[in-house]
């Protein structure tokens, strides 16, 4: 290593941080879901970070990447369509209601076996009225379909939406924040 340069993992450390734009070693510590003393040790030179703590970091910094595939568009009759790839879904009703939130790491194969589903409780469905339990696929007129490849940020977004609509989801259970 030329006299004078830091150990490449500590260089590789030093740019993420500024291309992260987060100028304090704590707000960057926690961007990057690492402890603050083993951030300022990897950004002085004191400690050299391991390519599994790189990864890590890296992953974190930039896992916030989500991107709309659908957003409130009729359901689509050939689920086929839809991506494989991981991500968010929200299921609307025919008076734009929200009626359930979910993720998956599968976006075709989830929302096709959620539409297949059983609501929890009956209700009354036109011209007769009488009560039944309907599949979810009977009562979804519309959907919003968003690619999120971190499972973490999947996991986070789906237990914060179920606490902004929680009236009015069929969600069985509410889940936790990780």
């Amino acid at each position: 290593m030329p006299a004078g340069r830091k150990h490449a993992s500590v260089e590789y450390f030093g740019t993420l941080k500024r291309l992260s734009r987060i100028h304090t070693s704590e707000g960057f510590a926690r961007a990057c879901g690492k402890k603050s003393a083993n951030v300022s040790a990897y950004l002085s030179g004191k400690k050299v970070p391991r390519d599994s703590a790189l990864r890590s970091a890296t992953s974190h910094l930039f896992e916030w990447n989500l991107q709309p595939i659908l957003e409130i568009a009729p359901c689509p009759t050939n689920l086929a369509e839809l991506p494989s790839e991981g991500g968010l879904y929200i299921l609307y009703d025919s008076a734009g209601e929200v009626i359930y939130v979910g993720k998956a790491s599968s976006l075709q194969a989830e929302i096709r076996q959620t539409l297949k589903r059983k609501l929890n409780f009956p209700v009354r469905l036109a011209p007769v009225l009488k009560k039944v339990a309907p599949t979810f696929g009977t009562i979804v007129t519309r959907v919003s379909v968003y690619s999120v490849p971190s499972s973490r940020l999947r996991h986070n977004l789906e237990a914060l939406l179920q606490r902004v609509f929680p009236n009015q989801l069929h969600n069985a259970n509410v889940g936790s924040f990780k």
